[in-house]
């Protein structure tokens, strides 16, 4: 599997991804709390291309109180990929195409409350 999140309200370039993973191997559930890293065993084996400048799920960040959309899309494949650890999301759209035998997205609002 393949997963992409964007932030589809970002001020400045919206659908800015802040994250993306492939070679997850499908699981009933993704656990939180994820490490960093371009590649990851432990809690399930992915690897992380560069979402948000990072190699890790850093989650929604909408600045003040303002909501944002953001937008998962999962994508099941019928092979495995080999793409570098500096991979974007460019990158990643272009090594599945023709490989995607399902997919689906979740659209979720979050807002942010400053204390």
């Amino acid at each position: 599997m393949a997963i992409v999140m964007d932030d589809l309200d970002h001020p400045i370039e919206p659908g800015f991804n802040h994250w993306l993973a492939w070679n997850v191997i499908p699981v009933e559930r993704i656990p939180g709390n994820l490490p960093q890293g371009a590649m990851i065993d432990t809690p399930i084996h992915m690897e992380q291309g560069i979402g948000y400048g990072k190699h890790y799920y850093r989650g929604p960040k909408p600045p003040f109180n303002w909501n944002h959309r953001y937008k998962f899309t999962i994508y099941a494949l019928d092979t495995k990929l080999h793409l570098d650890a500096s991979s974007r999301k460019k990158d990643l759209l272009e090594a599945i195409a023709g490989h995607v035998i399902a997919e689906g997205e979740l659209i979720g609002k979050y807002q942010r409350k400053h204390k």
